[in-house]
């Protein structure tokens, strides 16, 4: 293996990218909470990969823990107490296997791009509408930097993604490290969100692993849900895996849990 995974810690901040993190005040308390914010992939000096992960002690920190726009879609139903949940649980939020903090740049002017023409490229419209958008939060300034480069270079194409990093097992170490930090910490389960197998397009786009990676680590189901999926290349994917003779429940998503 020659990367190395590690939790992540205070000191590091500023090396690792930090786009589904709302603020330094959250951060800073998730730290002191749980010592960590999740686990990183290492190139040497360069961070490459990282897994967002917390840690839940009673029902109401599935809501106050956890960002809008990284909370998984099974907490509604622990809330409502539709399935029991061993507590303290570590939950994996996301994976981003190959973000980097040059990748984070271009994913930043990506999405500014994105939303700068149909909002006449107004840095406050344009602020307004990237924190609406799921997963995203950019402060004003940031978006103000990015159409100024956007403007001085003219730029329409960015890579927003290192794919040397992709297939390497990276994603599955950081679990590995992910499920011996909860064990060290006194937690009772490890809790993750399983994409279905052989469809990359929705482990990429939702930042998970598939329940299958997940299994072979000695995780079991605990729940399955059908997502109806908005975004139209991982629907597309799910539709051809059906025509292709998959049955619904291999293209459900599924809670999957590790006791530790």
């Amino acid at each position: 293996m020659d990367f190395t995974v590690r939790p992540i810690t205070p000191d590091e901040i500023d090396r690792v990218p930090l786009r589904c993190w709302p603020d330094r005040d959250a951060l800073a308390k998730l730290f002191i909470s749980q010592e960590t914010i999740g686990m990183a992939a290492w190139d040497g000096n360069r961070c490459i990969a990282q897994l967002h992960c917390y840690r839940i002690d009673c029902p109401d920190d599935l809501v106050s823990n956890w960002p809008r726009w990284n909370r998984p879609w099974w907490t509604e139903s622990v809330q409502k107490s539709e399935v029991h949940l061993q507590l303290p649980a570590w939950c994996h939020a996301c994976f981003h296997v190959g973000r980097t903090l040059q990748t984070a740049q271009e994913e930043v002017l990506e999405l500014v791009h994105r939303f700068a023409q149909q909002s006449e490229w107004d840095v406050d419209r344009i602020h307004e509408k990237l924190n609406l958008f799921d997963a995203v939060y950019l402060s004003r300034k940031e978006v103000e930097n990015a159409v100024h480069e956007l403007f001085i270079s003219k730029r329409d194409g960015f890579d927003t993604e290192a794919p040397e990093y992709r297939g390497r097992g990276i994603g599955t170490a950081m679990c590995q490290e992910s499920i011996r930090w909860a064990t060290n910490h006194g937690c009772a389960v490890v809790v993750g969100s399983g994409v279905p197998s052989g469809i990359p397009v929705a482990a990429n786009h939702e930042g998970a692993l598939p329940w299958t990676t997940y299994a072979r680590l000695g995780f079991r189901n605990k729940l399955l849900q059908l997502i109806v999926d908005d975004h139209a290349p991982i629907r597309q994917a799910k539709e051809r895996a059906l025509k292709s003779g998959r049955s619904q429940e291999d293209v459900c998503h599924r809670m999957m849990v590790f006791d530790v």
